[in-house]
């Protein structure tokens, strides 16, 4: 296995490694806003009496905040994600000690 191709693989790892943590951090997000959003839209679906409309508002409100909450908590850190900025995080949390390379 030549030189290159070792770092190809190694650089890919990383990668791997920090699309499961990005994955794994906005599976979090995604989860406590789904959390805070229901409880809070059930209590307000709950000072309506839980008419008609207040279901519907709140069923379509959930929708549109689990969207933005994927989007921001599980989109844009994954599509940011590449090997240039993959590499750049590994090297900048293990800086190389020579000052050769």
């Amino acid at each position: 296995m030549s030189a290159r191709t070792e770092l190809h693989s190694y650089v890919g790892r990383i990668e791997r490694r920090l699309r499961l943590a990005a994955l794994s951090r906005g599976a979090a997000f995604v989860a406590s806003i789904a959390l805070l959003a229901t409880v809070t839209l059930v209590l307000i679906a709950s000072a309506f009496a839980f008419s008609e409309g207040s279901i519907t508002g709140s069923r379509l409100a959930l929708f549109i905040i689990l969207a933005l909450a994927g989007l921001f908590g599980l989109g844009l850190p994954l599509w940011r994600l590449n090997r240039r900025r993959a590499v750049g995080r590994a090297e900048a949390q293990f800086p190389s000690s020579s000052s050769g390379w």
